[in-house]
């Protein structure tokens, strides 16, 4: 419903009128769409720790004092040497006293970024086209996954008959009214049925008088 060109509402509206009347089926289905955290937007602005751990290196030279990595990624340090080491990027060298950050090799495109920069264009990304990164997104609190009802709508035998033009459509109306008629178009429309045995609705409104005869 989203990809019509129209509001979703009267989208639905029409949908449900040309299924009353055998031209669509209206398929619905549930699918899991990943979005962007605030963590995820945030990361995506101003990169993943494990990205700043690369760029704080590469300014370096290619390596730096731990102490030094930790007083400028703070927090992040954990998560950036985990990941970093974890993907072979860098490793740490050096006795216990001083320890270095090193970088073993620099990858050239990152696929948690390409994942996170396609969300963010879209604003949400099917499950499925995250593919196994999902896991490890949602675990870091990058994304959070929604599951949405989605409605498609698919011509049937009929309605592909009328789309061709293998079967004329009549416009159907309640009333003739003065214009259809003053017009001529009354010849090129269908009056709707009514079922003349249905019972009448009462009407609840005002309250009746009680008589008594003198």
């Amino acid at each position: 419903m989203d990809e019509l060109p129209m509001p979703r509402d009267r989208a639905s509206a029409l949908s449900s009128l040309l299924k009353e009347k055998g031209l669509v089926e209206v398929i619905s289905e549930e699918e899991e769409v990943a979005r962007l955290t605030e963590r995820g937007r945030r990361a995506l602005a101003e990169g993943l720790p494990e990205e700043k751990l690369l760029n704080l290196l590469r300014s370096r030279g290619g390596s730096a004092p731990v102490s030094e990595v930790s007083s400028v990624l703070g927090a992040e340090t954990p998560a950036a040497l985990g990941t970093a080491q974890k993907r072979g990027w860098v490793r740490i060298t050096g006795a216990t006293g001083k320890k270095f950050v090193e970088i073993v090799r620099t990858p050239r495109e990152y696929e948690l970024r390409e994942v996170l920069e396609k969300i963010g264009e879209t604003g949400e990304l099917p499950l499925d086209k995250v593919g196994g990164l999902a896991g490890e997104l949602r675990r870091r609190g990058l994304i959070e996954i929604e599951r949405k009802k989605r409605l498609s709508v698919r011509l049937t035998e009929l309605g592909l008959k009328v789309v061709s033009g293998e079967v004329e459509v009549i416009e159907e109306v309640s009333r003739l009214t003065r214009a259809l008629i003053e017009s001529g178009r009354w010849r090129e429309v269908s009056l709707k049925e009514y079922d003349v045995t249905a019972m009448p609705r009462w009407s609840t409104q005002g309250s009746s008088t009680p008589t008594s005869a003198s």
